[in-house]
Formats: C-alpha cells, sequence, structure tokens
C-alpha cells in the first residue's frame, strides 16, 4: 500500500507539472470581464485588452440632473470614478500555480464583474463644482418706486445641492453600469433642498396692488390759503420705499427726502419774504422796509402728505395753515449794519471792443447792491452766476494756456480785478484770487485777478462787523476812447490799508513765434517777471495784518500769425 501511495502521488505530481507547463501563466479558458474575453491570455494580455476596451463602458460621461433645466456632466476620471485594473484580474481564474486556477484554466472560468474604484473626495470635489454653478441664492421679492412708477423684483426660491446624498447617487449609478456591463444614458436626478423666500409672489402681488400701484396712481393736491399745488409721483418716489417686516412688505416714507425733493412745492404754498433792501439812490444808500411772507411747515406738509398717499381719486388731497414769516434782514437790523459811507473804491479803463462793452456792463450791473453781511464771503461767480447767453453774456476774449482766445464772457476779469482791488483797500479778507498768467498793463503788477466759470473765482470775505454793500458804474468804451468800470464799498469805515509794491525781479525775456491757421490770435510780446504786494491793515489804529502777496508771471510769446 505505501508503494502504491507513493506512485498516486508521482502521477499527481506529473499531472500538475503537466498542467502548470499547458496553463500555467495563462487565465482560465473562458475568463471573462464585462465580457470581454479574456481566456487562455496572460494576465499581461488580459490587462492591454482591459484597458483597450473598457473605457467605453467605464468612461462614458455621467449626466447629472439638478431640476434646474440644465444638466450638468461628470467626467468618471475627474470626478474619481475609475476601475481598477489589477484587482479585477486578481478575480479572474489562472494564471497562478494554485491547483484550483490550474484547473479552471484547463476546464473554464467565469464571467467577472470589474473592481470599481472611487476617490470619494474628488467625487465631492466635482459635485461642489456643478452646485457652485447651479446653487440659487434665495432672495426676497421688492417693490420699489423710481421716476413715478412702481418697480418690482420677482422673489427667487434657494436652491442647493445636496453634495453628498448625490455622491451615494452617482457612486450606484456608476457602480452599477460597470458591474453590469449595461450603460445607463439617462441622468441621474440628485437631491436639491429649496429655500423659499421670506417675501414671496404672493406678498409681492399684494403689495403692489394694495400699497405701491395706489401711492403711484395720481398726484397729491395740496392746499394751503389760497395756494394750491401738486406732489407728483415722481417727487413721492424719491421719498418712498417697502422694506419686509416678518414676511409681510410695509410702505415707509423719508421726510427729510419729501422735504429736500418738494423745494418748488413749499414755495408755491406761500410768498416768500423779502428782506429789507439797501440800495444806493440819489448818490447815498437807502433802507427800505422789505415784508413778511406767508409758508406752510415743511414737517406738517410731509405729515399731511403721509396719510393720503394709499389713497385714489378725489382722497388724495391736504389742506395746510400758513404762517407768518419774518425776513432774514428786517428794517432795523438793516439799519442796524452801518452801510452809510464809502470804504473803498477803485477804478479800472479798458480798451474799446463791443464784447467788453456787454460783458463788463452785464457783470456790473448784476453786482449792483450786492450786500454782505458780517462774516459772508463776496463771490464774484455766484454773484454774476455762469456766464452765458441767456445770463447777458456774448463771446469775448480770453488767456487760455498763456495765449487768447474766444469764449463766452471775455472781459469779465475786468470786473474781478476791480473789485478785488476794491476788496484789497477796504482791508477786507482775500478768500480767493488768481492773477493772470502773464502780465496786462492796464492792471496794477499783483493786484489783478482773472476768473473762469467754475473753477476759478475772486472772492473776499467781509471779516467786519458791519454790513458791506457792492455799488458798481459803469462807462461804455467808443472807437478811440476807453471805457471804465468802477466797484465803490459802502460801510462804516474803521479800517486804513497801506500798501507798497516791490520792483521786478527774475525777469524772463519773451519769445517770437509765427502761427497761422483760422484760430491764431496775434499779440505783442510780454516778459515774466516776480513782483511783491505788500498790504499793511490797522483797525482803530492798530495793524491787524501785515501781509506779502507774491505772483510769479511768465512770459507771454509774441505771436505773429501767417
Amino acid at each position: 500500500m505505501a508503494i502504491s501511495a507513493g506512485v498516486v502521488i508521482l502521477l499527481l505530481g506529473a499531472v500538475y507539472a503537466a498542467a502548470y507547463v499547458m496553463a500555467g501563466d495563462t487565465l482560465a479558458r473562458d475568463a471573462r470581464v464585462a465580457g470581454i474575453e479574456l481566456g487562455g491570455m496572460t494576465k499581461d494580455e488580459a490587462r492591454a485588452t482591459l484597458e483597450q476596451e473598457l473605457p467605453p463602458l467605464t468612461d462614458a460621461p455621467v449626466t447629472v440632473d439638478t431640476g434646474a433645466g440644465d444638466p450638468h456632466t461628470l467626467e468618471p476620471g475627474e470626478a474619481g470614478l475609475r476601475v481598477d485594473i489589477d484587482k479585477t484580474l486578481q478575480r479572474v481564474s489562472g494564471g497562478s500555480a494554485n491547483p484550483v486556477d490550474l484547473a479552471r484554466a484547463l476546464f473554464g472560468g467565469a464571467d467577472v464583474a470589474p473592481v470599481v474604484d472611487i476617490d470619494r473626495d474628488q467625487l465631492e470635489s466635482a459635485l461642489g463644482t456643478i452646485a457652485e454653478e447651479s446653487d440659487v441664492q434665495r432672495a426676497d421679492g421688492t417693490v420699489g418706486f423710481s421716476e413715478g412708477e412702481v418697480v418690482v423684483e420677482d422673489p427667487v426660491i434657494g436652491r442647493t445641492l445636496q453634495v453628498g446624498e448625490a455622491a451615494d447617487l452617482v457612486e450606484d449609478r456608476y457602480t452599477t453600469t460597470v458591474e453590469t456591463a449595461t450603460p445607463d444614458e439617462s441622468a441621474v436626478e440628485v437631491p436639491v433642498e429649496e429655500t423659499p423666500p421670506e417675501i414671496d409672489q404672493a406678498e409681492i402681488d399684494r403689495a403692489v396692488s394694495e400699497v405701491a400701484e395706489p401711492a403711484m396712481s395720481g398726484s397729491i393736491t395740496v392746499t394751503a390759503g389760497d395756494s394750491t399745488t401738486e406732489v407728483t409721483p415722481e417727487i413721492l418716489s424719491q421719498a418712498l420705499s417697502m422694506s419686509a417686516n416678518e414676511g409681510t412688505l410695509e410702505l415707509a416714507m423719508d421726510s427729510e427726502a419729501l422735504i429736500e425733493a418738494s423745494s418748488t412745492q413749499l414755495d408755491e404754498l406761500g410768498e416768500p419774504p423779502e428782506d429789507a433792501p439797501i440800495t444806493i439812490s440819489g448818490g447815498e444808500p437807502t433802507v427800505g422796509s422789505g415784508s413778511t411772507g406767508l409758508a406752510v411747515q415743511p414737517e406738517a406738509y410731509a405729515t399731511e402728505v403721509q396719510q393720503v398717499l394709499t389713497a385714489t381719486g378725489d382722497a388724495r388731497a391736504v389742506t395746510l395753515e400758513q404762517q407768518e414769516v419774518q425776513p432774514d434782514l428786517t428794517k432795523a437790523e438793516a439799519q442796524d449794519l452801518g452801510v452809510t459811507e464809502v470804504v473803498s473804491e477803485y477804478t479800472t479803463e479798458f480798451p474799446h471792443a463791443e464784447y467788453r462793452n456787454v460783458n463788463i456792463g452785464r457783470a456790473a450791473e448784476l453786482m449792483q447792491n450786492t450786500l454782505v453781511q458780517p462774516g459772508e464771503t463776496f463771490s464774484l461767480n455766484d454773484t454774476v452766476g455762469e456766464r452765458t447767453e441767456a445770463n447777458g453774456f456774448t463771446s469775448g476774449t480770453i488767456i487760455s494756456e498763456g495765449q487768447f482766445t474766444e469764449a463766452l464772457g471775455g472781459g469779465v476779469s475786468q470786473v474781478a480785478t476791480t473789485a478785488y482791488n476794491a476788496g484789497f483797500f477796504a482791508g477786507l479778507k482775500d478768500v480767493e484770487h488768481q492773477p493772470h498768467s502773464f502780465y496786462i498793463d492796464r492792471y496794477p503788477e499783483g493786484r489783478e485777478a482773472t476768473v473762469a466759470w467754475p473753477y476759478l473765482d475772486m472772492a473776499f470775505q467781509n471779516d467786519t462787523d458791519y454790513g458791506v454793500l457792492v455799488d458798481t458804474s459803469f462807462s461804455e468804451s467808443s472807437p478811440g476812447s476807453s471805457g471804465s468800470i468802477t466797484v465803490r464799498l459802502w460801510s462804516t469805515k474803521h479800517r486804513d490799508v497801506e500798501t507798497s509794491t516791490s520792483d521786478r525781479s527774475a525777469i524772463t525775456d519773451y519769445e517770437q513765434v509765427t502761427e497761422s491757421g483760422e484760430d491764431c490770435v496775434p499779440q505783442q510780446g510780454t516778459n515774466g517777471f516776480d513782483v511783491t504786494v505788500n498790504r499793511v491793515i490797522r483797525e482803530n489804529g492798530s495793524v491787524i495784518a501785515d501781509e506779502d502777496i507774491h505772483t510769479t508771471y511768465n512770459p507771454a510769446a509774441a505771436i505773429t500769425c501767417q
């Protein structure tokens, strides 16, 4: 029996050796992965076969539907979805010295499902990118007002992709597709959490129909005494808003904004008071009486308008009481200002040009009888206004970038220089003045000013305890004779001014320039130089200011036009 057993063992060994020689390094005869035939192949051959034939199954894009109507696509390789070929081949029978594998290699194998390898972090990251594109921020609906119209922004339902649950579904779909070798081209419907807005469409519709549209349905008629005005939807819309409160839109009105937008309407609901005027009559200042006015209280106006905002038809009307309003300056106050005598006077002359007659005369007219109360500032730009044809000005010569050119209001700098000197010799505080870029010989050196709307001004402050009245006189030029402009300041004399002017220094010669073209304006050359003007102001004998005013004039080229 012992010999027989040995023989058996030898025979089995011989059979095993023969089997290993025949099939030891190949896969089972009927081995398959996802239906791909691998029988009789070595593992290297099988790996190459799977790498070539699996991709149509394993790399097919996965469609993700968030329910927003625009499906998204996941590329498996970019989303951490892949097949582990090495682990898959470990499941396939054959290709080893194991007797069972040898037997299967000789007599047959089975169809093996691919081993799915999923990188969960990578999958959720890919779905997170989809979430960034598909998620919708919840937004409440709003109702507003603009230019007399109701403006509505519809509410938005918030939508948030549930990344974790979506990853489970995509993983299941991919695994099932690969393991069953059954492609599924339908979209994976992933869960999305919806967050309703606090102010929904129903509330928007209610607020519009019950509040906003009535508020814009027409003007509100306001009556005060014999005066009537209309508060239009355009005005109301500047002060109205609607805000959310526990799911409801409520109407609010900004009273200050309504008052600011209703300046014209408030003026129409009364009569403005008139300050007591101080004018020059017969060469002497005369104080007039002025008058009281009538006005409504702006706060009462806003309150009453608010009461009928959502009313319609004839109910959109309110009545207010008028109150007497005192002028800012009564006759007694005007008399106390001490405007009794000329405290300074200055005159400049100008060569003939019709535009100078127009512009200088118009500026003098607009400045006449301007009262500058203690602490106030006289501004030529504010007093004269923009130099336009509608304001009575015409085109004339101005200096721009060192050369003469044409513009509306040319010549008004003559008035600025004259007024500057009047304020200078009255001892008033210089607030702003800008000399011309080059010297013009009809003006005093270092004591002249140019103006340009709206960025260059000539201004002085009445830093005294008395009123200052501006008085102008104008004489037109004519061919062969000069015109003149005089500015007198009336007040109470209590300041004395001493002034001196230095010699010229840092003199710079001008250049000779030849130009051509229709816009060329010939001009004489002027040297550049520096000059310093000193002003000492005494009040009741005591020095209150000792000022040095330094001016640098640029040279102006002598221009010849071809």
